[in-house]
C-alpha cells in the first residue's frame, strides 16, 4: 500500500462500516474503497487537520483530529464539529465515542468531551496528572467509563461519580517548616525572627502563586510570587501578624484565597517593659527637675549678689535729679523747705561729695593781683594755688 499512500508515516487506520479504509499519515488523510485500494478523492481538508493524527467514525460521519483541532467529513464535505462550534485548538492525538453519544477528544492540552453540543474540558485542574494524551490513548467502555493514557500514567473517568463542585483554594502550613504555626506563638526576648513555610494543595502546585502581608508594617500586599516561604527578622517586642493568600495564575485579583494568618507575640527584654520605661522616664524627670532647681538656685544666688552690689553702690552714690532753683547772682540754691543755701551746703547735704576750696586763675588775677604777679611757693618750692 505504500505506493498509494500520501506518506509512509501512518498514524492511524479506520475501517468504516461502508467498507472504506481511512488512513491518517504525516502528509494528510487518504480514503480507499474495497480490496482494490481505489483512492477516493476528498475535498481539500481544513487547515486544522492538514497534519492528521486520529480517526473516528461516529453517527455516519468521519471525524479527523489534526495538529490544531478536529473536523468532520459527512455527505462529501468537511464540516465544523459540531456546526457553528470549534474544538480545542491543541494537537489532537486520540478520538473515541461513548455509548451516550459523546465524543471524547484527547490532545496536548487535556481531554475534551462533546456531548449534546457542549464542550467540557478535563485538564490538570480536573484530576489529570498530565494534560497530554498519547496517540490512541482513549478507551471508552460500554458503562461510559473512560481510560486515558497520558504522559504521566493512566487516568480513569467514572461516569457514575457526579462532578465535584469547585473546590476553593486554601493555604496550609507545611509540617516541615522550622516552626509549625497552629495558633498564636510566643517567642522569647532573644528570638526576634520567624520562618514560615506553606503550600496550597492543587493538582498543579507549581502553578499556584502567593502574596504576603504584615499589617503592622504595611497594609499593602506583596507582588504575586511563586515562593512559598518567608523569613522575617529583627521583630520588635509586641504582637505581629503575617498573612498569606494564594490564587491560580491569571485568575484575577478577585480570586485570592482566604488569607492564612500567623499570630506571633515577641516577649520584651526587661528594659523594653512598660515598668522599665516608666522608671526611665521618672529618672529622667527627676534629673531634669534637679538640674532646673540647681540652675534656678544658682541664678537666684547670682541675682541676690547683684542686688547687694547695687545696693552697696547706691549707698555710696547719691545722684541729684530734677531742676535746681539757683540764684542767678549769688548762686544760692533753694531747698524743699524754701530756704536758700550756699551751693556747697546744698550739694554736701544732698550727696556724698566733699568740697575743697581754691582759686581759679581768673579769680586769682582779679581778687589778688599781687599774688598772681608773683605767686608764693610752699616750703618745698611748691606754688600756692
Amino acid at each position: 500500500m505504500n505506493a498509494v499512500l500520501p506518506d509512509v508515516n501512518v498514524r492511524q487506520v479506520a475501517w468504516r462500516t461502508s467498507g472504506e479504509v481511512w488512513v491518517a499519515t504525516g502528509r494528510g488523510v487518504a480514503a480507499y474503497r474495497g480490496a482494490s485500494l481505489e483512492r477516493i478523492t476528498l475535498p481539500e481538508p481544513p487547515p486544522a487537520i492538514a497534519n492528521p493524527y486520529a480517526l473516528l467514525e461516529h453517527d455516519g460521519a468521519m471525524w479527523v483530529g489534526g495538529a490544531t483541532g478536529v473536523a468532520m467529513f459527512s455527505d462529501g464535505e468537511w464540516q465544523a464539529v459540531p456546526p457553528g462550534t470549534t474544538a480545542t485548538a491543541a494537537r489532537v492525538s486520540a478520538l473515541a465515542a461513548g455509548p451516550d453519544g459523546a465524543v471524547w477528544v484527547g490532545g496536548s492540552e487535556g481531554i475534551v468531551r462533546l456531548k449534546d453540543g457542549t464542550w467540557t474540558t478535563f485538564a490538570a485542574g480536573s484530576g489529570l496528572l498530565s494534560e497530554e494524551t498519547n496517540p490512541l490513548g482513549l478507551l471508552v467502555l460500554p458503562s461510559g467509563d473512560v481510560y486515558a493514557g497520558t504522559m504521566s500514567g493512566l487516568a480513569h473517568f467514572s461516569a457514575a461519580v457526579p462532578a465535584a463542585g469547585e473546590v476553593p483554594l486554601r493555604v496550609f502550613w507545611r509540617r516541615d517548616s522550622t516552626r509549625l504555626v497552629t495558633g498564636p506563638v510566643t517567642l522569647p526576648p532573644e528570638e526576634r525572627g520567624i520562618a514560615l513555610q506553606w503550600s496550597a494543595p492543587w493538582p498543579r502546585p507549581g502553578a499556584v502563586e502567593y502574596r504576603t502581608r504584615i499589617p503592622r508594617l504595611s497594609e499593602r500586599w506583596s507582588a504575586p510570587q511563586a515562593a512559598s516561604d518567608l523569613r522575617v527578622e529583627n521583630l520588635a517586642a509586641g504582637d505581629w501578624q503575617v498573612e498569606i493568600a494564594a490564587r491560580l495564575p491569571d485568575s484575577g485579583d478577585g480570586a485570592w484565597s482566604e488569607p492564612l494568618r500567623a499570630r506571633v507575640t515577641v516577649l520584651p527584654f526587661w528594659y523594653e517593659t512598660v515598668t522599665a520605661r516608666l522608671a526611665a522616664l521618672a529618672v529622667v524627670g527627676l534629673a531634669l527637675t534637679g538640674v532646673v532647681r540647681w540652675r534656678t538656685g544658682r541664678l537666684r544666688r547670682k541675682a541676690k549678689q547683684l542686688e547687694r552690689a547695687v545696693e552697696r553702690e547706691l549707698a555710696r552714690v547719691k545722684i541729684l535729679r530734677g531742676l535746681l532753683p539757683i540764684c542767678a547772682f549769688c548762686k544760692k540754691i533753694r531747698d524743699d523747705g524754701g530756704y536758700w543755701n550756699q551751693l556747697e551746703q546744698f550739694i554736701a547735704a544732698n550727696s556724698q561729695a566733699d568740697f575743697s576750696h581754691g582759686l581759679c586763675p581768673d579769680c586769682l588775677k582779679s581778687e589778688y593781683p599781687e599774688l598772681a604777679a608773683d605767686p608764693p611757693t610752699g616750703g618745698a618750692g611748691e606754688r600756692v594755688r
